[in-house]
C-alpha cells in the first residue's frame, strides 16, 4: 500500500498582530490550500479530524497540531485509503478519517463505530441520570412537604393516573432544570454587568476617547498610526486586566 504525505497549506499563517496592525500593502497572505493540485485525478486524500470538534489532528497521535503544519496522506485508491484509515481509528478511537477526491469532494468517513457508540451511550446515560436526579429531587420535595404538613390537600397525588404522573414528572424535571440554569446563568450575568459597570466607571473620559481610535488607526496606511494603534491596544488590554482583577 503506497502513499505519500503532502502539506495542506503552502505558506505560513500570519499572526493576529500582523493581520490587525501590519501594513495593508505588505501583510503576508493567508496560506493557499495546495493539496488538491498535488493529486492525480484518481487519487484519494485522507484527512484526520477529532470526532467531536471536527478539527484537524495528527494521524500519528490523534492530537491537534498547528494549522500551518497540517498534512494529508494521498493514496492511489479508495480501498487503500480506507484500509489505512481503519488502522488509524483503531489506534486512536477519537479520530475520524475523511476521504476526499482531488476536486475536494468528500467521499467517505471512517470512524471507530464501537467507540462512538459507547461514547454516545455514555452521554445519553449521563443526561438520563441528571434528568432522573432532578426529577427525583423535585418529587422528593413534594413528598417531604406532604409528610410535614399531613394536609388532605396533598392526597390527590395518590390518585393520579399514569398520564398525570408523566405530566407531573415532566413538569418537575422542567422546574428542576430551570432552577439549575437559573443558578448558573444569573451569577454569570451579574458578573458581566459588574464588569461592564466597572469598565464604564473606571475608564476615564480621556482613556475612552483614546481607545476608540484603535480600530481607525489599525486600518490606516500610515505605519506610525498602526504602531500607535498597537500600543493603544496593549494599554487597553492591561487596563481591562487590572479592572477584571478588582471586580473578582
Amino acid at each position: 500500500m503506497s502513499s505519500r504525505v503532502v502539506r495542506v497549506y503552502d505558506g505560513e499563517f500570519p499572526s493576529i498582530d500582523e493581520i490587525r496592525f501590519g501594513d495593508p500593502a505588505m501583510r503576508p497572505p493567508f496560506p493557499d490550500e495546495v493539496w488538491p493540485r498535488r493529486m492525480q485525478p484518481n487519487e484519494v486524500a485522507l484527512f484526520c479530524v477529532n470526532f467531536k470538534s471536527q478539527t484537524p489532528v495528527r494521524e500519528e497521535t490523534g492530537r491537534p497540531g498547528p494549522q500551518s503544519e497540517e498534512t494529508c496522506r494521498i493514496f492511489a485508491s479508495v480501498e487503500d485509503a480506507e484500509a489505512y484509515a481503519q488502522g488509524i481509528v483503531k489506534a486512536h478511537p477519537t479520530t475520524v478519517c475523511i476521504l476526499r477526491s482531488n476536486n475536494e469532494m468528500e467521499l467517505k468517513r471512517i470512524s471507530n463505530s464501537r467507540f462512538l457508540s459507547r461514547s454516545t451511550f455514555v452521554s445519553l446515560l449521563g443526561l438520563a441520570f441528571w434528568f432522573m436526579a432532578v426529577t427525583m429531587t423535585v418529587l422528593s420535595m413534594i413528598w417531604f412537604s406532604r409528610v410535614l404538613t399531613h394536609s388532605p390537600r396533598f392526597e390527590w397525588i395518590l390518585w393520579l393516573s399514569a398520564w398525570q404522573w408523566f405530566a407531573l414528572i415532566a413538569l418537575s424535571a422542567l422546574l428542576g432544570i430551570s432552577v439549575v440554569i437559573f443558578k448558573f446563568t444569573v451569577p454569570a450575568y451579574r458578573r458581566v454587568i459588574r464588569f461592564r459597570q466597572a469598565l464604564e466607571n473606571e475608564l476615564t473620559p480621556e482613556e475612552k476617547t483614546r481607545f476608540r481610535q484603535i480600530n481607525a488607526l489599525s486600518t490606516s496606511p500610515d505605519p506610525e498610526d498602526r504602531n500607535k494603534a498597537k500600543q493603544l491596544h496593549e494599554e487597553y488590554l492591561r487596563r481591562v486586566s487590572e479592572i477584571r482583577q478588582r471586580v473578582k
